[in-house]
């Protein structure tokens, strides 16, 4: 008897179980619209980064600046949504804070640096009260040190860290190849 009972017992078990996982269970769905973006090139001197292709390149930077790749904003939220830029210095780059002196409203924090063991350095800064991150790369190479940095506002840092830390990874500079 405890013999025939097992199936059915087993079958209700079985029931009892699936009925509340499915009472318990969520399906969460999302619908991805948006596609992987296309990207170009920026070349020149012998460097190149990969950029988005709805990315703006301003090429014609002055200083130690050599280009800056900005992110247009949305209608209303400002002119620029993020900034990946590279720096080049014969030698070894200037302190972060001759970097951003002139740029940033007082102090500059450092979120997360190479001290915690990291390849890069995170900061925060404010600039005319606007909390901003900046995430940098300091990339010596063939007697020159380059600065890579991706800059975006604190709420907007995240929406395109991926894009940026791509551009970063992409960057071969002069003599690489």
């Amino acid at each position: 008897m405890v013999i025939r009972l097992l199936p059915p017992l087993m079958t209700c078990l079985l029931w009892a179980s699936a009925t509340h996982a499915q009472e318990g269970a969520r399906v969460v769905t999302r619908v991805v619209t948006d596609s992987a973006p296309a990207w170009k090139t920026w070349r020149s001197d012998g460097m190149s980064i990969y950029h988005p292709v709805t990315w703006t390149v301003d090429g014609s930077a002055t200083g130690d600046t050599l280009v800056v790749l900005q992110k247009p904003g949305d209608a209303g939220s400002g002119p620029t949504a993020a900034t990946v830029a590279v720096q080049g210095f014969d030698g070894a780059a200037p302190t972060v804070a001759s970097r951003l002196a002139g740029v940033a409203d007082g102090d500059v924090e450092v979120i997360d640096g190479e001290a915690n063991g990291n390849k890069r350095t995170e900061y925060r800064y404010k600039v005319d009260g606007v909390g901003f991150l900046r995430l940098e790369e300091v990339l010596p190479s063939g007697g020159r040190t380059f600065v890579l940095s991706y800059v975006a506002p604190e709420e907007s840092f995240n929406e395109h860290l991926f894009l940026a830390e791509a551009m970063l990874n992409s960057f071969t500079p002069p003599g690489s190849r």
